[in-house]
């Protein structure tokens, strides 16, 4: 089961593989790289420098960007000084403690034919809920209203700052969801967003009907705030996958190397209980087994990280946006290389299935950033992250082919 906001991905893998047949896929510099290194961006280091400088560049005004971090208080401080003013963007650190050293793991994957079993909770209805498109677009317009369904900025920027890092030793509902997933190794945490209160329909609950297989309305929530809990699973102590509501997928197209590369959050689970919304990250799709594939390798920090994230985010502040940067996180991330040596076009996809999948540690700096579209109130929730093992820093809006 995929949630809702995973059908854009599809468009866009369908989009960007359609222009590279196209376009004739446009050059890049990664021929030299390996696989050991895993070419994510589709760029060699001196073009990567390059494309730093150019960034650093455009948003020149941007002094002295640096981070402070209080470990103690589990908080960031990000300053800057603009046009001579000191500005400085506050957020959470929500991985206390990390390993100096972690292994970047090779999935074996699973070809046997069986669909994937869920396991609900008991009393709890699995669903749909759109966690991201609530936060970022209109999601539809009520015709009786002339409205049209969409959070505004101060209720978007609500959502945010509700964010709390429950311990799951005090978290009420943990033991119901390690009876429900008893294989699933949960970490140390679960995050809580609350939902403000709308008298739209932008919080619409689906669910699939076991009987005829379609999709209906669970529930819509109406007149009072929610809480939406995201539960993940850990390796090696290390979180495992995104909250929905920042979601991230990444494409790059090496056309040397014949290798696309998809950096991609794992498949999760939301469960409905009448009141409130869960999110638990379990399993991987096709996951058989794991083996190490590089390891013990050095661990960045989180200033490390954000130095080489730094073009990036001055980029992001550069633009016409209210952008926050309100936490970061350490966890590990799907990464899928695809051998399209023998690609295998059609009218309808493109598909190669020689593949080699990995989760590598990566650093996570949560964005939101509101701006206004055709008049109408928008947002953008497109995080960057940092390799924790190679230190490549990597934008999701950019892609590279």
């Amino acid at each position: 089961m995929k949630h809702f906001d995973k059908v854009k991905r599809t468009v866009i893998i369908l989009v960007v593989l359609c222009a590279l047949i196209a376009q004739g896929c446009f050059d890049n510099n990664s021929a030299n790289q390996s696989l050991a290194g895993i070419p994510l961006s589709g760029k060699n280091t001196e073009s990567t420098e390059s494309s730093a400088a150019d960034s650093a560049i455009s948003g020149a005004d941007y002094e002295q960007l640096r981070i402070e971090t209080d470990k103690d208080n589990h908080l960031f401080v990000i300053k800057y000084t603009k046009a001579g003013k000191e500005h400085q963007l506050e957020g959470k650190l929500l991985t206390y403690d990390y390993p100096d050293t972690a292994n970047v793991y090779r999935i074996i994957p699973s070809y046997e034919d069986k669909s994937i079993l869920y396991n609900p909770v008991e009393g709890w209805t699995d669903c749909w809920f759109q966690a991201y498109s609530s936060l970022t677009c209109i999601i539809g317009h009520n015709s009786e209203t002339d409205t049209d369904e969409v959070l505004s900025r101060v209720e978007r920027n609500s959502v945010n700052d509700s964010m709390v890092r429950l311990d799951n030793a005090d978290y009420k509902q943990m033991a119901k969801i390690r009876s429900a997933f008893p294989e699933a190794v949960f970490g140390d945490y679960t995050l809580r967003f609350t939902y403000p209160p709308t008298n739209t329909d932008l919080y619409g609950i689906n669910y699939i009907n076991p009987q005829n297989r379609r999709d209906n309305i669970l529930d819509t929530i109406k007149g009072r705030s929610f809480d939406y809990y995201i539960t993940r699973r850990v390796i090696d102590g290390i979180t495992v996958g995104l909250p929905a509501n920042a979601d991230f997928f990444c494409l790059r197209y090496d056309k040397a190397m014949k290798q696309t590369t998809i950096i991609d959050n794992e498949q999760y689970i939301e469960f409905y209980d009448g009141k409130d919304i869960y999110e638990v990250h379990c399993y991987i799709a096709n996951e058989k087994d794991t083996e190490v594939y590089l390891k013990s390798k050095p661990v960045i920090s989180v200033e490390q990280a954000f130095d080489k994230a730094k073009p990036i985010i001055i980029d992001r502040l550069s633009e016409n946006k209210e952008t926050h940067i309100y936490a970061t996180e350490l966890v590990y991330f799907v990464v899928t290389v695809y051998d399209m040596s023998n690609e295998n076009f059609s009218d309808e996809k493109t598909t190669s299935d020689t593949y080699e999948k990995y989760l590598y540690p990566f650093w996570v700096f949560y964005m939101h950033s509101n701006y206004k579209a055709m008049g109408l109130d928008s947002a953008d929730r497109d995080p960057v992250i940092v390799n924790a093992i190679t230190g490549e820093a990597i934008d999701p809006c950019v892609i590279n082919y």
